[in-house]
């Protein structure tokens, strides 16, 4: 016999053709823009940290050190997810979910550290983890699992099933609160209904019911008078010197102080100074348009465009639909935030605590993009496989 006829050999050698295939089919447009944004932020955490650090007697390349771990933990996390295809994901999605909620809750007891006003990290030691952003690559894979079954036309009952999906975590985030994170939410499972096929009535009767629901938190006091007031402060951001106002107002001052080409890396007055409060991580975008200028952040731009057009066009290579809806929920997560943080910083958003995917100094929020993106990737390079 000879050993190409043995059935467990040829399958090894199946699975060998694979692995090969699946890896000369990564997207290297993709992960070059990430890996370009990754050393890009990774700079400028050190430029919007140093200063500050160096203020409190601690080294300046403290944060620098713990964001370059962080970078080198996702790309590994993305590999890793890369591995295995992700149809087998799905077997776990339901597991995964409930150990979310799990932590989600667990968060809201003593055991939950609170940051900034809201509740809503583990603290372990110099470390934090916070299980809002992890839930993102979880509802990714759950609503997108639900959504394949109805294969392209959601009826009434799938829906319903949708929106208790992602409704039960975002009540869970009301408590903390934490707004940003609900946001993405909202934009993740619209993104999903409305390609795996919802009705128009279905879509408006979500949106009406939204509303009502803003309406009675702001009525029951869920959203308290300060939350209120930093949600509204970017109408009115020259309005005295109301502290909700406060970060608006210098981000708008360092970002117009940056000119065309910025006034040099490291050289930012407003970033040495100080002035704006978590630059390091929500408000990145100031540092980056006051240091390097309009050609820097339209850099960053361009840079986040085209991973959000690699994730479209991931969407229409997916070998099956389940993959094209991971597909469009990662692409939503990731371009939803980006714009979000963006106009935060720009002064036509509320302020809402979202990261600059990528960009922004957090362990959480690092390690969760790397995840959405190892998800991305593995669509991607597995499109040929039957």
């Amino acid at each position: 016999m000879q050993l190409g006829t043995v059935p467990g050999v040829r399958h090894l050698e199946k699975s060998r053709r694979a692995a090969s295939g699946t890896w000369r089919h990564v997207d290297w447009i993709l992960v070059g823009a990430c890996l370009a944004l990754m050393t890009l932020g990774t700079v400028m955490v050190y430029s919007a940290s140093r200063s500050r650090l160096a203020e409190q007697g601690v080294s300046g390349t403290f944060l620098l050190q713990r964001q370059i771990v962080f970078m080198v933990i996702a790309v590994a996390l993305a590999l890793c997810v890369n591995l295995v295809d992700y149809t087998r994901y799905r077997d776990v999605a339901p597991g995964l979910y409930f150990a979310f909620l799990a932590s989600l809750l667990l968060v809201l007891t003593p055991l939950g550290t609170e940051v900034n006003g809201a509740r809503g990290w583990f603290e372990f030691g110099a470390f934090q983890i916070q299980p809002a952003e992890y839930g993102k690559p979880i509802l990714v894979l759950v609503l997108a699992a639900v959504a394949a079954q109805g294969e392209g036309s959601l009826d009434r009952r799938r829906v319903f099933q949708l929106l208790i999906l992602v409704g039960v975590p975002m009540g869970l985030l009301f408590l903390q609160p934490d707004l940003g994170s609900i946001m993405v939410y909202t934009c993740l499972v619209l993104a999903v209904l409305l390609i795996a096929g919802a009705k128009p009535r279905h879509i408006g009767t979500l949106a009406a019911a939204g509303a009502i629901a803003v309406i009675f938190a702001l009525q029951l006091g869920i959203i308290k008078d300060y939350q209120q007031a930093r949600l509204t402060c970017f109408l009115n951001a020259d309005e005295g010197v109301r502290a909700e106002c406060y970060n608006i107002r210098q981000s708008g001052i360092a970002i117009g102080s940056g000119g065309l080409a910025g006034k040099g890396l490291f050289q930012g007055t407003q970033t040495k100074g100080n002035f704006i409060p978590e630059q390091h991580n929500d408000f990145i975008f100031t540092a980056i348009g006051e240091e390097l200028g309009f050609v820097g952040a339209v850099t960053v731009i361009v840079l986040l465009g085209i991973i959000v057009w690699r994730g479209v066009r991931t969407v229409q290579l997916a070998r099956d639909f389940f993959g094209a809806l991971v597909a469009v929920g990662v692409t939503a997560v990731f371009a939803f935030q980006s714009f979000l943080n963006i106009a935060v910083t720009i002064g036509v958003m509320p302020v809402t605590g979202v990261t600059l995917p990528l960009v922004s100094y957090g362990g959480s929020s690092i390690l969760t993009t790397g995840i959405l993106i190892g998800l991305l990737v593995n669509v991607h390079s597995r499109r040929f496989h039957s």
